[in-house]
């Protein structure tokens, strides 16, 4: 069974919404992490657990309260936890805010949308669903979600943060192997979060 590196070693896992923050705590739990998923910024009763998932629900906010929701869950939550901002692979929600007002706080960010399992993929800092741009694909049609994705992910993000220097990890096939090679040496991590 893969297990986070060291024992004492804690997850935040802030999501935007709840089907996505569940799936990476159950993702969390069956690599034998105690997991517990909260709705929005209430305490949960979950004692000492390795995982804490929160759901901000933050998909449909505007982009600065978005950003503010979460930097509360961050203030309540992060207590020397590792943060894994939970974003949609098809870029829905507020990405750039949601990561930029994190990053203020915890540091640099690596942001990988991809997740190849799914047809999702990023190529030069442009995400594709199943090899068609996602502000052309059909999940962003069917929420009638206009285009704003003019300008490579990358610039938009160096654009939303100032003082942070971005990185775009594509999640291509190299980025896939190095993960899936890392799963091999049976060390824990959250690729399967999507």
């Amino acid at each position: 069974m893969n297990t986070l590196l060291g024992s004492d070693a804690k997850l935040l896992i802030i999501g935007d919404d709840l089907s996505g923050t569940a799936d990476c705590a159950v993702t969390c739990t069956h690599h034998g992490l105690r997991s517990v998923v909260t709705l929005g910024a209430e305490r949960p009763n979950a004692g000492d657990v390795d995982v804490l998932a929160v759901d901000m629900d933050t998909r449909r906010y505007a982009p600065s309260e978005a950003a503010r929701a979460n930097t509360h869950a961050w203030n309540l939550f992060a207590n020397g936890r590792r943060v894994y901002k939970k974003i949609d692979s098809t870029l829905r929600g507020n990405v750039a805010a949601e990561v930029a007002a994190l990053s203020a706080l915890a540091g640099m960010a690596i942001v990988a949308p991809g997740f190849p399992q799914a047809g999702r993929t990023t190529r030069n800092g442009h995400q594709f669903v199943f090899g068609v741009p996602v502000e052309a694909s059909e999940v962003w049609r069917n929420e009638r979600k206009r285009s704003i994705i003019d300008v490579p992910l990358r610039v938009e993000l160096r654009a939303m943060n100032r003082r942070e220097a971005w990185r775009v990890l594509s999640a291509g096939k190299q980025a896939f192997s190095r993960a899936e090679a890392r799963r091999s040496r049976r060390h824990w991590s959250p690729e399967g979060c999507a």
